[in-house]
């Protein structure tokens, strides 16, 4: 009898995590609750266990690593639409802050859900700031150039080009290779020509003609991500 009892008890709690397939929808709005943003929390996550009954989520156990979360994941949960009933469904909700995008977005990683958004505290001014804005190293003027991007960053970008004395390029670094290939980022320098003649003609005029024997133009990403940055119509959820 215990041993009927033990391999019951065994076989209940061995029992996986079923799958529930859901409907993602490219005009969802996930929450990114309003004072775990004031609080600055970011790559924090929160786990939902749920049962989907009649299609709607039955809520069993939440276990957010904040409790500023736990609300909102339970609200975002809520906007998805399940396709079929299923038990012991499971699904994180991951919340970061970036201070260098645009705008947020949503990635969707099987069965998490990352929701990013701006860190406005943190966050740059340099989309709405000047264009030009140099900064000086001994004999060397740095412009600063920025470049809209629809690929998440996922660190400090290290993009430098050299304008060399016939207005043409020669890239020193690249950490984005693979995305940024050197033809699109000569062809956004291009652009910049005229506004740095136009700096580099105020500074020989504040320093009576002399000028830095090397001009670098440093690239600054911001990034928007396009909305639906998944290729099913449905995802599984474990």
């Amino acid at each position: 009898m215990y041993r009927i009892l033990l391999i019951a008890f065994l076989f209940i709690f061995s029992v996986p995590l079923l799958k529930a397939q859901v409907y993602l929808m490219c005009d969802t709005e996930f929450e990114y609750p309003a004072m775990a943003k004031r609080a600055r929390i970011t790559g924090m996550a929160s786990t939902l266990h749920f049962n989907i009954e009649n299609g709607s989520p039955k809520i069993i156990k939440a276990e957010p690593a904040q409790a500023l979360l736990k609300e909102a994941s339970i609200k975002n949960l809520s906007k998805l639409r399940f396709l079929k009933d299923s038990n012991h469904c499971r699904i994180t909700f991951f919340y970061e802050l970036k201070k260098n995008i645009t705008r947020g977005y949503t990635e969707y990683l099987g069965d998490t859900i990352k929701i990013v958004e701006r860190d406005l505290f943190l966050s740059l001014t340099f989309v709405d700031g000047p264009q030009f804005n140099p900064s000086f190293i001994d004999d060397t003027v740095f412009f600063g150039e920025h470049l809209l991007v629809d690929f998440p960053i996922p660190n400090e970008p290290e993009i430098q080009l050299r304008i060399d004395s016939d207005s043409t390029f020669t890239l020193l670094k690249n950490n984005y290779s693979k995305t940024l290939k050197e033809e699109k980022l000569f062809k956004e320098a291009r652009y910049s020509i005229e506004g740095i003649n136009n700096i580099l003609t105020q500074i020989r005029k504040e320093n009576k003609g002399r000028e830095p024997s090397v001009r670098i133009i440093r690239f600054y990403l911001s990034s928007e991500v396009p909305d639906c940055n998944y290729n099913k119509y449905y995802y599984e959820f474990k």
